[in-house]
């Protein structure tokens, strides 16, 4: 190989690397304007609507637990009752804590979550707005239905001045 096809191949080699550190910082989007023709991702479909709940209180809730008017949703696992309360608004979780509190349900917080007690039930209430309006959620246990907890005693401990 003699100096000058040396010398044409170096000069080449040398473009051809300032060419492709030239690109190096293009990217698709660069190419595209941005815009995406097509995705290797499968469409995702839209969570389905809600099922309408009734404006009544199913009759089989427990009548001394105090609830928010709304529409409602009924559903038991086990031991345990939840009730969904539609078209409420985030002031009526105050409201439901509220209510359970003058109804003589003892509030206490149990690892950071509020739990309502009285003789019957342990009941929780919580909020959540998944993207189809705010909703209340009561959990409902019988007392006795709670792990570790066959029954809460009413003691009144003694007071030293």
């Amino acid at each position: 190989m003699n100096t000058g096809s040396l010398s044409r191949h170096l000069a080449a080699a040398t473009l051809l690397g300032a060419v492709a550190i030239a690109t190096a910082g293009c990217s698709v989007d660069a190419l595209t304007g941005g815009a995406v023709s097509a995705s290797s991702y499968p469409p995702v479909a839209a969570l389905p609507t809600p099922a309408i709940g009734s404006s009544t209180l199913p009759a089989d809730f427990p009548t001394d637990i105090p609830v928010v008017a709304g529409s409602y949703r009924l559903s038991r696992n086990a031991d345990t009752t939840r009730l969904e309360v539609a078209e409420v608004t985030e002031s009526d979780l105050t409201r439901a804590r509220k209510a359970l509190s003058d109804a003589g349900y003892r509030h206490e917080s149990v690892l950071g979550q509020d739990m309502y007690f009285n003789a019957a039930h342990t009941v929780t209430v919580s909020g959540t707005d998944i993207g189809y309006g705010y909703t209340l959620i009561y959990r409902v246990s019988p007392l006795p239905s709670i792990a570790g907890m066959p029954s809460l005693p009413n003691t009144t401990l003694p007071t030293f001045g």
